[in-house]
């Protein structure tokens, strides 16, 4: 399963904790900021 297959429930969540190397798994900037974005809403 890649990244962008993983679902959340809304509002199942309020912080997204990664470090160091885990960054890797999204990928280039303006998909890794895309990514992060639709898991805030």
């Amino acid at each position: 399963m890649s990244i962008e297959e993983v679902k959340f429930k809304p509002n199942s969540f309020d912080t997204i904790i990664m470090f160091g190397n885990n960054f890797g798994l999204l990928g280039i900037f303006n998909k890794a900021r895309g990514l992060l974005k639709s898991y805030e809403e």
